[in-house]
């Protein structure tokens, strides 16, 4: 097969990449990396650019089908092949390098591995574009949006925006068609942070009617407007959406973002008040999420599946629905909120118990009260503005949980220190040690003694708080209350 003929091939690949995303494009993928490896030993600089082009686009075939571990080979090869490439002085490599870093990110990220997700990220950013590639600036929304999601999972909210914003900069610039996807990220960050985020959700819903979608595109939009109409109620424009997100995305083939949108069906029949149906489509959900390997999904079906269950009262099962998702969440956030759910779960079960003081009342305690002081902590590390504001309001309602949990259970001494502990955190001192520049952090507050005689009541509460959620909720400092 002479060059030509090979040009020839990989825009049947593009074509069909076009109408059909990537699944579409696999067999020509195929058939290009069967060409071009038998060139010069496959050492040939057009061979070595294709194999890497071309592995691209096998491993994100895989990655939707579910197929992790082809996906991960695919992208090894690849960038192989454009380390070599790159050897011998090939510019063309340069945006091949980009997407398969960030496919590989995007891997790390799939099995918990931030740290190597973030360098990878951040040898992307640091690639030039040296012949003006088409799609570079695409490629570039991209990792800011990956890194975006590493900071989003490590809890850091502030530099998850930083890299939104900076997506949506380059999008406005030189990408309009993905000034949408970007607004919809914020809108997701900002809910993420319990902010108000209709402004950003409607701007993404009027700029994207105005522009031509492709079907991966179409079944963002459609999954984000479905998360919208969840968190407004609409349990029905909430199923049109999804209908539409699951159908646009396996008319490309993509598996895992098929079963990330069944994941919440279950959320509109709970709404509806149909908790048998709720819980039958959650369980589905869980093992479509598991078959492709997307935990973050497995994650939000499990969510999805405890509330069911509690709403039904069955209070042992939805504890261990949510005990799954606890050991699948990722950021602190996350963990905050699933922790919330437990808490919820766990108080609801004792009291269908009738009585005080059981041990149902002192494990729903266990839950709410170090969660509670876990998410005033949460605030510490925002910079000043609406997240930080809108996470305090969260924080408030988290702690109203615990003092719930508490005043059921009988336990007022802790009633007592939980409310001068969150007292002693309402402070507007910004912190000296180590601060961010630019930023006017909160203070780690200090531990409060309330009685001259011995430890706090919650000093356990404290101590579980830090071990559990691996933040600090209270540095050495120990000032008396009274």
């Amino acid at each position: 097969m002479t060059l030509p003929d090979v040009n020839a091939l990989g825009a049947q690949m593009a074509q069909a990449y076009d109408r059909g995303g990537h699944t579409a494009a696999e067999p020509y993928a195929e058939q290009l990396l069967a060409v071009v490896g038998r060139w010069w030993l496959g050492t040939h600089p057009d061979a070595l650019y294709l194999r890497a082009r071309v592995r691209h686009v096998l491993s994100q075939a895989a990655a939707d089908r579910g197929d992790h571990a082809a996906a991960r080979e695919h992208i090894a090869e690849g960038l192989k092949a454009a380390r070599r490439a790159a050897r011998v002085r090939d510019p063309r490599v340069a945006f091949e390098t980009v997407v398969l870093l960030t496919a590989r990110a995007d891997q790390h990220l799939l099995t918990g591995d931030a740290a190597a997700a973030t360098t990878d990220y951040d040898t992307a950013l640091r690639l030039d574009d040296p012949l003006g590639h088409p799609m570079w600036w695409e490629a570039r929304v991209h990792v800011h949006l990956g890194r975006a999601t590493v900071r989003q999972q490590s809890g850091d909210l502030d530099g998850a925006e930083d890299d939104v914003r900076a997506a949506l900069a380059l999008a406005s610039g030189h990408e309009p068609r993905l000034v949408p996807l970007c607004l919809d990220r914020l809108a997701l960050l900002r809910r993420l942070a319990g902010a108000d985020a209709a402004a950003p959700a409607h701007a993404a819903e009027a700029i994207a009617a105005t522009q031509p979608l492709d079907a991966s595109r179409r079944a963002e939009r459609a999954r984000h407007a479905a998360s919208l109409a969840l968190a407004q109620g609409d349990a029905d424009a909430a199923e049109r959406h999804l209908d539409d997100a699951e159908h646009a995305y396996l008319s490309v083939g993509d598996r895992r973002g098929a079963a990330a949108v069944v994941a919440v069906r279950g959320e509109v029949l709970r709404l509806r008040g149909d908790l048998d149906g709720a819980v039958g489509a959650a369980r589905e959900a869980v093992e479509r999420c598991r078959a492709v390997g997307d935990p973050a999904s497995e994650a939000e079906a499990w969510a999805v599946l405890g509330l069911a269950l509690d709403e039904a009262g069955r209070g042992e099962e939805a504890l261990a629905a949510h005990d799954r998702a606890r050991g699948l969440a990722t950021t602190l956030p996350e963990r905050v909120r699933v922790d919330v759910r437990r808490a919820v779960a766990a108080h609801n079960a004792a009291l269908r118990t009738g009585t005080a003081g059981t041990p149902e009342h002192d494990r729903a305690v266990d839950i709410a009260v170090p969660c509670a002081l876990a998410a005033d902590a949460v605030r510490y590390g925002l910079r000043p503005g609406e997240l930080r504001e809108a996470w305090a309001a969260e924080a408030a309602r988290i702690l109203d949980v615990a003092l719930r949990t508490l005043t059921v259970a009988g336990r007022e001494d802790e009633v007592l220190d939980l409310l001068e502990h969150v007292a002693a955190s309402a402070t507007l001192d910004p912190a000296v040690a180590e601060p961010h520049t630019g930023a006017d952090l909160l203070a780690v507050p200090p531990r409060v003694r309330t009685r001259p005689d011995g430890r706090s009541a919650v000093a356990w509460a404290l101590d579980a708080a830090q071990e559990r959620y691996g933040v600090a909720v209270r540095g050495r400092e120990v000032v008396d209350a009274w």
